[in-house]
């Protein structure tokens, strides 16, 4: 009988003691330009203490951390969570984090005429870096969002 009644006490109070207790983490966001500034949210149960490493040479050891990566790259992410009745539980999360260069806006024009009223064709190379989309705002109310408009003409 008692060997019966350990057995459904353990069957029921072991889950609770050892399988909730695992790191677990996830942010707000997984990819941006820099710099990217990240939430991350724990949801480690009954840890008693946090030790994250952000994969950019910065840790931190509050429960709920934020971090700004100022390099483009990939980064994993560690959480060492700390329990006052089990061993410590570590979860990486490999290039979690995805950083990209800030886009830089450039452009050269040339114009073909004599800025005569009836001559302003105006043609535009783009020379950005780092962008995956474009607006050209032409000032006259006309705009393209095509990566190299290539001509256009002012009325």
């Amino acid at each position: 009988m008692h060997t019966k009644l350990l057995k459904i006490l353990l069957l029921i109070f072991l889950p609770t003691v050892f399988y909730s207790q695992t790191a677990g983490f996830y942010s707000d966001t997984v990819n941006g330009c820099i710099p990217f500034a990240v939430t991350f949210t724990n949801n480690s149960a009954n840890g008693v203490s946090y030790n994250w490493d952000f994969g950019d040479g910065t840790q931190s050891s509050l429960e709920t951390p934020s971090n700004t990566y100022t390099q483009a790259g990939l980064y994993s992410v560690k959480l060492i969570v700390s329990f006052s009745n089990s061993p410590n539980d570590t979860l990486v999360i490999n290039n979690y984090i995805e950083v990209f260069d800030a886009p830089t806006a450039d452009f050269q024009f040339a114009h073909s005429g004599t800025f005569c009223e009836n001559d302003n064709l105006f043609t535009f190379t783009n020379n950005s870096l780092n962008a995956t989309a474009y607006t050209w705002d032409f000032g006259d109310g006309n705009t393209d969002t095509t990566t190299n408009p290539f001509s256009h003409i002012f009325i």
